[in-house]
C-alpha cells in the first residue's frame, strides 16, 4: 500500500512541476493573462464591481452562457478581486489538466514495461497544457471553457480507481466540480464520468490466467 501511495504522490509531483512549467511559459507569452487585474480579452470579460444575479436559474440560451460562472464572481467578489478570479481560472485549468492527465499517464506507463512512468507522466502533463487547442482557448479568452476539459483526467482516476459504493460517487462529483462553472463543461464532466463508470473494468492478467 505504501508503495502504490509513493508511486501515486510522485507522479502527481512530476504532473504538477511539468504544469507549472508549461503554465508559466503560456502565461509569460501572453502577459495579460497573468496581470491579476480587471481584464476585458475578447470573451474573458470581468468588471470591477459585479452585481448579484437577478436568478441562478435560467431559460434563455443566451444567457445559460455565462451561467453560472457570473453568479460564482458575483458571490467570491468580496474575498477576490475580478481580475484575480480571471487570473485562477486561467492558472487552475491549466494545472487541473496537466496533472490530471499526468497522473493517468503514469498509471497506464505503470502497466507497460517500455515506457517509464515519470517521463510519461512529464511528457502528457505538458502536452496537456501546452496545445493548440489550450492556446486557442486562451486567445479566445474562454480559459472557464478549459475546466471541461481541465477535470476529465480526475474524473477518470476517481471513476477507475479503487474505492466503491457511495464514497467513488463522492471522489466522481468533486473531480467534475471546477467543470461546472459552464453548461458546456458540465455536459463534458458528466458524460466521460457516466462513460468511465459503465464500461467494464479491465480483467487483470494473472486473473486470465486463473480463469
Amino acid at each position: 500500500m505504501s508503495r502504490v501511495l509513493s508511486s501515486v504522490v510522485g507522479s502527481l509531483v512530476w504532473a504538477l512541476v511539468a504544469s507549472l512549467v508549461g503554465t508559466a511559459w503560456l502565461l509569460g507569452r501572453w502577459p495579460v493573462l497573468g496581470r491579476g487585474q480587471v481584464v476585458l480579452f475578447r470573451d474573458d470579460v470581468a468588471v470591477p464591481d459585479p452585481v448579484r444575479p437577478v436568478r441562478w436559474a435560467h431559460g434563455d440560451p443566451v444567457a445559460l452562457r455565462a451561467w453560472p460562472l457570473d453568479g460564482v464572481t458575483w458571490l467570491f467578489s468580496p474575498v477576490i478581486a475580478p481580475g484575480t478570479q480571471q487570473l485562477l481560472v486561467v492558472v487552475a485549468a491549466l494545472v487541473l489538466v496537466g496533472t490530471g492527465t499526468g497522473v493517468l499517464a503514469h498509471r497506464v506507463a505503470s502497466a507497460l514495461p517500455t515506457v517509464p512512468p515519470q517521463g510519461a507522466a512529464v511528457a502528457a502533463a505538458l502536452l496537456a497544457v501546452v496545445n493548440p487547442y489550450t492556446v486557442e482557448r486562451l486567445l479566445l479568452g474562454q480559459a472557464p471553457t478549459l475546466l471541461g476539459c481541465a477535470v476529465i483526467g480526475w474524473v477518470v482516476l476517481a471513476a477507475r480507481g479503487t474505492s466503491s459504493g457511495w464514497r467513488r460517487v463522492g471522489w466522481v462529483a468533486l473531480a467534475m466540480l471546477p467543470a461546472a462553472v459552464t453548461p458546456w463543461g458540465g455536459v463534458v464532466a458528466v458524460v466521460v464520468a457516466v462513460a468511465a463508470l459503465w464500461l467494464p473494468r479491465p480483467v487483470p492478467h494473472a486473473d486470465r490466467a486463473s480463469a
